[in-house]
């Protein structure tokens, strides 16, 4: 537990994940004080937390518009694999309790266990959806268009990438960690943040269109 707290190898943590639910199997088996389903609730729930304050500092909010975009996207991605690794422990010796613990197996609802976890999943989810975009619009810096029009059609993809740029200043100077899944304003960011870049796309799709037509 000292370790899943204090640790500073993020990748190796998954290393824990089983010692850890097979001590809490232990307890569940053998304790007569602690093998209660609000205990087990609570040791699951500091146990996420930890995990979720490591992933936090693995990834680092303030780092994250400001790196390269695939530096971005290949943190986030283990961060996901390494948070989603517990759980799948935990399903894992939650069917070793049902066998071993027939008449007292852990019957928890997922909701009560993993609501921080989830919460923290889904906003991963959401900020590797915004830097895999980051790193597709990067590639518009380079694009030369060719043909009678070209010139034209590239002076719209460079202001297209300008464009672009100037929504993700927007998360670089927003002013919250990304990362805290209490800031309620990141909802409502992302979603203007993807209705702009929807209309982005839809102006380059405009744009090769009439590339190809020239």
């Amino acid at each position: 537990f000292k370790q899943l707290h204090e640790g500073d190898d993020f990748k190796s943590l998954p290393e824990l994940f089983r010692p850890i639910m097979h001590l809490l199997l232990l307890v569940w088996k053998n304790s007569k004080w602690f093998n209660t389903p609000a205990a087990l609730a609570v040791l699951m729930c500091e146990i996420c937390n930890d995990l979720i304050e490591q992933a936090r500092r693995f990834i680092v909010a303030e780092e994250l518009f400001t790196c390269e975009p695939p530096e971005a996207v290949e943190k986030l991605v283990i961060a996901l694999r390494v948070c989603g690794e517990l759980k799948s422990v935990y399903f894992e010796y939650n069917n070793k309790a049902a066998v071993e613990c027939p008449q007292r197996p852990w019957k928890f609802q997922n909701s009560a266990l993993f609501p921080h976890l989830d919460a923290f999943l889904e906003r991963m989810y959401d900020l590797l959806d915004l830097t895999k975009t980051v790193t597709h619009f990067q590639k518009l810096e380079r694009v030369e268009i060719g043909g009678s029009k070209g010139h034209a059609l590239t002076a719209y993809v460079e202001t297209t990438y300008k464009d672009f740029n100037k929504e993700l200043n927007r998360w670089v100077s927003c002013g919250y960690d990304v990362l805290d899944v209490s800031q309620k304003q990141f909802s409502s960011d992302f979603a203007l943040f993807r209705s702009r870049v929807k209309e982005l796309e839809q102006r380059l799709g405009g744009i090769l269109n009439m590339g190809f037509d020239d």
